[in-house]
């Protein structure tokens, strides 16, 4: 009678094991996906270690064209960096997700 009891005892605790890994987790903001543009960004303006960028796509894609429009971007600044500097960069827009909407990443060689 012991021994059913054990039998019994690890079949559930198995079960348990089994739909607990099952249940799926709840990531907050995520999974996310991204499209990226590569294009130039212009600085635009300078705060402490930030700063604020133009960005205008080499591709035109036309879906966030209205996006763009007289819109800003921070990004780290690269060292040297002066007001109207321009820089190979590219722009991940999110496409899938609650995410970040947007991510500019500024190359640091100076164009």
């Amino acid at each position: 009678m012991g021994s059913k009891n054990i039998k019994k005892n690890f079949l559930i605790a198995a079960l348990a094991i089994l739909l607990h890994g099952c249940q799926k987790e709840n990531i907050v903001g995520g999974p996310c996906q991204y499209i990226t543009h590569d294009g130039t960004a212009t600085l635009e303006k300078k705060e402490n270690n930030t700063g604020i960028f133009s960005f205008v796509p080499k591709n035109n894609f036309q879906e966030n064209r209205e996006f763009l429009k007289n819109r800003q971007f921070e990004a780290n600044l690269p060292k040297g960096s002066k007001i109207g500097s321009k820089y190979d960069a590219s722009l991940q827009v999110i496409t899938k997700g609650t995410c970040t909407p947007w991510i500019l990443n500024i190359k640091e060689d100076n164009k």
